[in-house]
């Protein structure tokens, strides 16, 4: 009996740390929206102050960076929730190269890590990119 007692107390906090766990199907539920950036860091170029007024939509599928003053880009997306990190597949359109990052949520935010289009997947969030994008989320208008 005292050996089973501990033997239970492992699969018991086994299981309590997987149900804390998000699951992956939550993932693809929690990026759909409008988002905003808080902070974007480009590794070869200065981002400009007015990047505050970019938005990003997510569907489903779909990924759209809305610009103003600049028509609209549209794009599918990947996500594969199960990875660790969590991995973000960016398919362009037209044939461009893939854009393979990182993402996660951390409070309330999204952060998305990427190199180059037809580069490799950053391994962590700590190693230098390409692209860091710290987005929160917009909140919807008010009577919709």
């Amino acid at each position: 009996m005292s050996r089973i007692l501990p033997i239970l107390a492992i699969i018991a906090l086994v299981l309590f740390a997987r149900a804390a766990e998000p699951e992956p199907e939550d993932d693809r539920k929690r990026i759909v929206g409008t988002w905003a950036p808080v902070r974007i860091e480009k590794a070869d170029e200065k981002t400009p102050d007015e990047a505050v007024n970019i938005r990003f939509h997510f569907t489903d599928k779909e990924f759209r960076i809305q610009t103003p003053g600049l028509p609209d880009k549209t794009t599918t997306y990947k996500l594969y929730p199960g990875k660790k990190p969590a991995w973000i597949d960016i398919v362009p359109p037209e044939g461009g190269k893939l854009v393979r990052g990182i993402y996660k949520f951390e409070k309330g935010r999204l952060i998305l890590h990427t190199h180059r289009p037809g580069g490799d997947r950053p391994a962590t969030f700590e190693e230098r990119c390409d692209t860091l994008l710290i987005l929160k989320p917009v909140a919807p208008a008010k009577g919709k």
